[in-house]
């Protein structure tokens, strides 16, 4: 039966800058998706809720209780091996860690052996619903978590491996433009039609016949 391990944080994959440097703005894509989902939401502009992830996301709390309180378990991944699939833990914050964790379980799925589950311990800097009238985490979690901030750690990295920060900043602004101008776009387009609502929600109605076959 597989089981649930940690991801060594000892054998980063060997990225080049230009790579970290796509991920870098990858990551800031990601980041202002999120805020403007949220500010978006919080306008009344857009319904429903949204998250740009596949894989298993821990960031540690659900609305006001810890998974630490709330799971049986220490890691989510420890779950997996009941499903039938190996569990992995990685470090959320950490991009090279988390690109090669990714590795195995993609090329256990193409091997056709099946899913994995990968447990990115992370954290959240906002709170958990757009209408929270309180934050229930510990300011000093917080601020801990945020002196970790995925980007930022890996900024430092892009630096030091000598990629000058204009490059940086310039990435920054380019992913803004492209949010604010998607935005934009969207808030800009006529309404859509209702006759239009459940278009590719459900799949076409089979015949009886072939519906109970």
């Amino acid at each position: 039966m597989p089981s649930a391990t940690a991801q060594p944080p000892a054998a980063p994959p060997a990225l080049s800058a230009d790579r970290l440097v796509d991920l870098y703005h990858q990551m800031w894509r990601i980041r202002l998706l999120e805020t403007s989902v949220v500010d978006l939401y919080q306008k009344g502009l857009v319904r429903g809720s949204a998250h740009p992830y596949s894989i298993c996301e821990n960031n540690l709390w659900a609305l006001s209780t810890p998974t630490s309180v709330a799971l049986s378990v220490p890691d989510v991944a420890l779950r997996g091996p009941g499903f039938g699939m190996p569990g992995v833990v990685v470090d959320g914050h950490d991009v090279c860690a988390v690109y090669g964790a990714v590795a195995a379980p993609v090329a256990r799925a193409r091997a056709g052996a099946g899913p994995s589950l990968l447990e990115c311990k992370s954290y959240r800097f906002h709170t958990h619903s757009a209408f929270a009238t309180r934050e229930p985490r510990p300011t000093d979690e917080i601020a801990t978590w945020k002196a970790r901030d995925p980007i930022s750690l890996l900024g430092t990295a892009l630096v030091d491996r000598g990629v000058a920060r204009d490059a940086l900043a310039a990435a920054e602004a380019d992913e803004r433009a492209l949010l604010e101008d998607a935005v934009s776009f969207a808030i800009a387009a006529p309404a859509a039609d209702p006759a239009e609502s459940l278009t590719d929600v459900f799949s076409p109605a089979l015949p009886r016949a072939e519906a109970t076959a």
